[in-house]
């Protein structure tokens, strides 16, 4: 049991450094200002789930476009609340 115990931390380990080298890679890749933007897209994932759900509905319509239409129409006030929550997230983890 012990055994199992520790291949599987050292296991997290080895996928948690793996992540890391994926991001900074990412980073190097495309530049700094292009990851962040990514970081701050992956917050949207009410407006996904929602494109997602409009473009199964209607097969003429493409998932990218539906969210790009989503987040285009999205108000001021939402972008900032997803800001705000995304800053005490953070905060927890910290």
């Amino acid at each position: 049991m012990a055994v199992a115990y520790m291949l599987s931390h050292l296991l997290w380990r080895d996928m948690q450094r793996a992540e890391y080298l994926a991001d900074y890679l990412a980073a190097n890749v495309s530049g700094t200002d292009a990851m962040l933007s990514l970081l701050n897209k992956l917050h949207f994932e009410k407006a996904m789930e929602l494109a997602a759900h409009r473009a199964r509905l209607d097969r003429g319509k493409s998932l990218i476009g539906e969210l790009r239409r989503e987040i285009a129409n999205m108000p001021e006030r939402e972008l900032e609340r997803i800001r705000r929550v995304e800053k005490l997230s953070l905060s927890r983890w910290m």
